[in-house]
């Protein structure tokens, strides 16, 4: 994907990429890792959701007006996708510097 420029300092692995499917009301994700990751998400009802170092949550829309938009999630933060369609599934490409390791699984909904 040499066509899709990345943060700076980001090195994703070429041989690994994936494709994740999101079904409709559905949340992908909920988790944190030690690997740093670069999303892509390609549905206009997708909402990314995440935890800041002071235990903050945010969201924010995946492709605002049509947009769009590359999430960095740097290493330990918690993070997930929610797709708020209720009716279309959704699709997230993603991009990792590391190989696949353990998460460790969080309760951002909770929040």
């Amino acid at each position: 994907m040499d066509e899709v420029p990345m943060p700076e300092g980001f090195n994703p692995i070429k041989e690994i990429d994936h494709i994740v499917f999101v079904p409709p009301n559905e949340f992908a994700g909920n988790h944190k890792h030690k690997r740093q990751e670069v999303l892509l998400g390609l549905h206009p009802d997708l909402v990314f959701i995440w935890q800041d170092e002071k235990g903050e949550i945010h969201k924010e829309q995946m492709n605002p007006n049509g947009k769009l938009l590359l999430f960095f999630i740097p290493s330990f933060i918690p993070h997930g996708v929610i797709n708020k369609s209720d009716i279309s599934p959704a699709i997230l490409y993603e991009w990792t510097d590391s190989e696949s390791e353990e998460k460790e699984e969080v309760n951002l909904l909770d929040h």
